[in-house]
C-alpha cells in the first residue's frame, strides 16, 4: 500500500465511525423522547430507576461474566 492510500482508508474509516456515532446519538434521543411520551412521567421515572439499578449491578460485577 502506498502512503496516500493508507491515509485515504483511515479518513474513510474515521468518517464512517463519526456517522455511526451521530446516528446512535440521534436514534437514542428519539427513542427516549418517544418512550417518555408513551409511558408518561411516573412510569418513565420507574423505568429510568430500574435501568440505573441494573447499570450499577453490572458495574459492581466488574464484567466477571466475560471471564467465565
Amino acid at each position: 500500500m502506498k502512503r496516500g492510500e493508507i491515509a485515504q482508508h483511515v479518513t474513510r474509516g474515521a468518517f464512517f465511525l463519526a456517522v455511526e456515532k451521530a446516528a446512535a446519538l440521534v436514534s437514542g434521543m428519539v427513542y427516549f423522547a418517544l418512550m417518555l411520551r408513551w409511558l408518561g412521567p411516573t412510569n418513565y421515572g420507574m423505568l429510568t430507576l430500574a435501568l440505573a439499578i441494573v447499570g450499577l449491578a453490572s458495574i459492581s460485577t466488574g464484567n466477571l461474566e466475560a471471564f467465565l
